[in-house]
């Protein structure tokens, strides 16, 4: 049957043998986050940059970072420690359907509320301006935190999705798209790539010049999405340490373990797995602008599945795939996606493309896509999501050159099968949105 008649596709056709493989990833980790996180305060000298009953405004991001509730914690409580008043920020550009309330729910589901953190939540899109950089570009900051004694950005450092650069996602960011909210990130997408690579860097530097900045707190990630390292950093050689620390994250980002596949299904995608809805450094594709749009692994056809709670109906990231569900367009709200999509300006990754009803149909298209190679050679690799690669499912022709380094097979082998709803059965989270 084909692709374009009613019904499965190929439904006499049986599916490619899966082998469960699990790898082993970059595995630093912190006993105690919030500890090291006030340890490290301490070290950088929060004491001297914080006056007794100073208001601090503490930046909240919108990104699934695991441990980012017990980092906020440390901070606001180091802040008390030395008599500060902290409050958090949501700093987050356009997300969370660019409004106030939006961005605190989304803050909510990342565990990050004012009972869990013990602080206060100031949130209001409204900004104010501090002038222009150096080559003419107007600078926003958020209104709570240009009006606090003292601002502390807190981020993960890791590799950017859409660009290259010495600094890419990580503090720098947070000062300028972050806590620039709708209006900043505006400017710089304006741009596309070349103002992610170029603008970010020179608002960062004129915030730190201007703004009350006392302090940057930087994330580190093992392979598993738990942090590894918490670093304080004060405004003088900040940006400087961040590029150190971009080489070290790179170095450990998780990725998957095959550069030639036929068929990638993702279980999950969603704005708190990556800002992209699916992480461009592990798919190996860009598609933004002029920018080049593949990378490696080559990957000839990606499959999604569905779209987390988490992402709010942000679906972001659809047209960075072949073939979807009907579930993710149910679970997609189309303001909170368009806001996004048309702040960025990266519309080609919310294009939509061909949806099927089931995961077993659209399964099906993607094999006939591949009819060439035949069943036995079909290299075909299934992950819960571009943020967990630990564990996967691979067809075993791709473990005929042998079991890739840091890798083991982690069970049996067997035929891919579909419930009768047409979902996909043997996933690593049985259905359930992933979770580190």
């Amino acid at each position: 049957m084909l692709p374009c008649q009613k019904g499965p596709l190929m439904s006499v056709t049986p599916y490619p043998v899966m082998v469960p493989l699990e790898q082993q990833l970059y595995g630093k980790t912190i006993p105690d986050v919030e500890a090291r996180t006030r340890e490290e305060l301490r070290r950088a000298g929060l004491k001297d940059a914080v006056k007794p009953g100073g208001r601090i405004a503490i930046t909240a991001g919108s990104r699934g970072i695991t441990n980012l509730a017990e980092v906020l914690r440390g901070v606001a409580r180091e802040v008390e420690a030395v008599g500060g008043k902290p409050f958090l920020v949501p700093a987050m550009g356009s997300h969370g359907g660019a409004t106030a309330e939006g961005q605190v729910e989304l803050l909510e589901t990342l565990g990050v509320t004012e009972d869990s953190i013990g602080v206060p939540i100031l949130s209001r899109m409204e900004t104010e301006t501090l002038g222009e950089t150096r080559d003419g570009h107007q600078v926003y900051i958020d209104h709570n935190a240009i009006s606090a004694d003292g601002i502390i950005a807190v981020n993960r450092i890791k590799p950017h999705t859409d660009f290259r650069g010495k600094t890419e996602s990580g503090l720098t960011k947070m000062m300028a798209i972050g806590l620039g909210k709708r209006a900043q990130a505006e400017v710089v997408h304006a741009m596309g790539s070349r103002g992610l690579r170029d603008v970010i860097p020179q608002v960062a530097e004129a915030m730190m010049e201007r703004a009350p900045i006392v302090m940057g707190v930087g994330i580190m990630e093992n392979g598993y999405g738990h942090a590894s390292d918490v670093i304080a950093l004060r405004p003088d050689g900040l940006r400087e340490a961040e590029m150190r620390l971009l080489v070290a994250a790179k170095r450990h980002a998780s990725r998957i373990p095959f550069d030639e596949i036929d068929i990638l299904i993702v279980d999950w995608i969603g704005k708190e797995i990556s800002g992209a809805g699916l992480d461009t450094n592990v798919i190996g594709r860009l598609r933004m602008g002029t920018e080049p749009w593949v990378r490696r692994p080559k990957i000839q056809t990606i499959l999604v599945l569905d779209l987390t709670e988490n992402s709010h109906g942000n679906a972001a990231g659809t047209g960075l795939a072949d073939l979807m569900t009907q579930r993710i367009l149910d679970k997609m709200d189309r303001h909170v996606t368009l806001t996004n999509l048309m702040v960025s300006t990266f519309v080609e990754r919310g294009m939509i493309p061909p949806t099927y009803q089931t995961d077993r149909d659209a399964f099906e298209t993607a094999m006939y896509l591949h009819r060439d190679r035949g069943l036995d050679r079909l290299r075909v690799v299934r992950i819960p999501s571009t943020l967990h690669l630990e564990k996967m499912w691979v067809s075993e022709s791709l473990l005929e050159p042998g079991v890739p380094r840091r890798c083991s097979v982690a069970g049996e082998a067997r035929p891919m099968t579909f419930g009768e709803d047409g979902r996909v059965e043997g996933g690593y989270f049985n259905g359930e949105t992933p979770h580190h």
